[in-house]
């Protein structure tokens, strides 16, 4: 069995936490590959992350287990970093400084926005919106990277 490669369901957790924010970092490689313009870099960075979540719910949820201890799994910690990472660069690309505060402002937008859709149930009339609300995050990740969206 699986479990048995592990010393105990906490590094196997981290593990399956690490391969999974692999996973998340490579696909915002991949959604931003050969994409130079920075809106449009920075547009479909935060359109790949929050489809990732929406395409990959259980990864993205463990991925920010709240309850699991997995944030002393070091290799769940160094692969997340990976995707952090990522949006620092993006900030640093468009001038947005400092870098690691902008950085952690898009990924509250855009973590916040998956949270939200995901585990509230929207008032009457909302739930429908949701493409508009997706959009409306991503013009705010924009704003906060200091580009002029649209």
């Amino acid at each position: 069995a699986l479990y048995r490669l592990f010393a105990n369901i906490e590094d196997l957790l981290g593990e399956v936490a690490a391969e999974c924010r692999r996973s998340f970092a490579h696909s915002l490689r991949l959604g931003v590959e050969g994409v130079q313009e920075p809106r449009d870099r920075a547009r479909q960075m935060c359109r790949t992350y929050l489809e990732y979540a929406v395409d990959h719910p259980s990864h993205y949820d463990l991925m920010f287990a709240r309850n699991a201890p997995l944030s002393s799994h070091a290799r769940a910690f160094e692969a997340g970093e990976v995707s952090f990472n990522l949006l620092i660069d993006l900030a640093q690309s468009t001038g947005a400084l400092p870098a690691e505060v902008t950085a952690f402002h898009v990924w509250s937008q855009l973590h916040g926005t998956v949270e939200l859709l995901k585990h509230l149930a929207l008032p009457a009339g909302l739930g429908e919106r949701r493409d508009e609300i997706v959009e409306r995050t991503i013009d705010g990740c924009i704003a906060s990277l200091g580009l002029e969206s649209p």
